[in-house]
């Protein structure tokens, strides 16, 4: 994992009609993968070496630590199924995503590569229709989309462009430095007080 920082912005324009809100961040990224993404008066920290999440918020002083995923014994047997009871019923099905190359271009001076994904949503179950009611019109099914442009040195997206029934999310990164951010991005500011994650 290439360590760096980088400052985005990030301007939401809504499908319906209505005012486009910007938004400043700014991601840290440890060489051992931790990151940290500050915006406005909160900061998240993620460690996935050991699976967990810091949310802090700078103006009550306060951090949510989530707890951690239990760890996986090795050799440990899967848990029976019950007798006499069905098997659980399998889940969704993800909607397939289609990813297009989009070759290489050049984006404030750095080299990048982008790809296209599309994610066509699933067909609506069908409703039954009473007698008393006319059809109801079909609601268009609007595939979402998103075009990410990568920085392929230091692994992070300069471009982003979501479409998809929300509207449109633009992301820029103004600027990115390679090199290790300070291990004390990643910890909780001594003077802030722990909250224990609710259950």
């Amino acid at each position: 994992m290439t360590p760096a920082t980088a400052e985005y912005m990030s301007t939401l324009q809504p499908s319906a009609a209505g005012t486009p809100k910007q938004t400043a961040y700014r991601l840290f990224r440890s060489s051992d993968g931790k990151t940290r993404v500050d915006t406005g008066s909160v900061s998240v920290i993620h460690d996935p070496t050991v699976g967990r999440s810091i949310l802090l918020d700078h103006v009550k002083k306060e951090a949510r630590v989530s707890a951690p995923a239990p760890p996986q014994i090795p050799g440990m047997p899967a848990m029976p199924q019950m007798p006499g009871m069905p098997p659980m019923p399998a889940g969704p099905q993800v909607p397939p995503v289609h990813v297009q190359d989009l070759g290489k271009a050049l984006l404030q001076g750095r080299q990048v590569e982008g790809k296209r994904y599309t994610i066509q949503p699933p067909a609506m179950p069908a409703m039954p229709q009473l007698p008393q009611l006319p059809k109801l019109p079909k609601i268009p099914q609007q595939p979402s989309t998103a075009e990410v442009w990568t920085d392929p040195h230091l692994q992070l997206p300069m471009a982003t462009r979501l479409n998809g029934p929300f509207g449109q999310q633009t992301s820029i990164c103004q600027n990115a430095v390679p090199g290790e951010p300070h291990p004390a991005i990643f910890q909780i500011p001594h003077d802030y007080k722990q909250v224990l994650p609710t259950r």
